[in-house]
């Protein structure tokens, strides 16, 4: 029972809390102090002051940062060569 309780009020905390920030960002746009624009290299969706397209979002220039699991793989297969030992390598025998 507290379980239900504590999880109930989680639950209203967080969305009171991005009802809120939603609220204050709609403001922000309806004064034109903040705009939803697409990148122009990727096309994702970000926050700008202007009306013009980013040039490089977030995930464009972090790229690590926002897709860590891809960036251990390339990590993995560009300082440790192929996982399969191909020639050229150092894993071949």
């Amino acid at each position: 029972m507290v379980l239900i309780v504590v999880v109930g009020g989680v639950l209203v905390l967080a969305l009171g809390a991005l009802t809120t920030v939603a609220l204050y960002l709609g403001l922000l746009g309806t004064i034109g102090a903040v705009r939803l624009v697409r990148c122009g290299t990727c096309g994702h969706w970000g926050w700008t002051s202007s009306t013009r397209p980013l040039r490089a979002c977030s995930f464009c220039r972090h790229d690590h940062l926002m897709h860590p699991i891809l960036t251990a793989q390339h990590y993995v297969h560009a300082h440790h060569g192929h996982p399969h030992g191909q020639e050229g390598d150092g894993l071949a025998t």
